[in-house]
């Protein structure tokens, strides 16, 4: 009876740990693409800044079709040139969403009414499936200096969930 006892704490004891690790799992490195289209809303804050809050739609690997939603602060006179960087969420069809940020050096052409950026993204968290996700990658897109401020967005890199 004294050894049934033992046995019994000893299998309680070790139950708890062979499951957790048994349900435990470890984000999986992915390619990531996402093509994004939409419209921009700058609003000039000061001489050099602007406020910019940007929504469209698109497609990504791994989320399906999407909205996209951006608020970014843009510095038309940082040093090295125009420096934007912004907030994302990304939201799937199903509700999922990734968070993230990007920071890239914009180009503004006056002339040709365009601007075009380039630079690095990361990703921070999310919901549902994408809870605990990180990433990393590059963005290169272009936007119309004209209303109603289209832009268009190629993201590519990784993203771990």
């Amino acid at each position: 009876n004294k050894f049934n006892r033992r046995v019994s704490a000893v299998v309680l004891s070790v139950a708890p740990i062979v499951f957790f690790t048994t349900v435990t799992v470890s984000a999986e490195s992915r390619p990531f693409r996402m093509s994004a289209q939409g419209h921009a809303n700058p609003v000039p804050t000061g001489p050099c800044t602007l406020s910019n809050s940007e929504s469209g739609t698109g497609h990504a690997l791994h989320l399906g079709a999407l909205t996209w939603l951006s608020n970014e602060v843009v510095d038309r006179c940082a040093e090295g040139g125009p420096q934007v960087n912004a907030h994302f969420v990304l939201t799937a069809a199903n509700g999922d969403q990734v968070f993230g940020r990007l920071r890239t050096v914009a180009r503004f052409d006056d002339a040709a009414g365009q601007v075009t950026f380039a630079g690095l993204w990361d990703i921070d968290g999310g919901t549902g499936r994408f809870q605990d996700a990180t990433g990393h990658g590059q963005v290169t897109g272009w936007g119309s200096l004209a209303a109603p401020y289209e832009v268009s967005a190629e993201f590519t890199g990784e993203i771990n969930y």
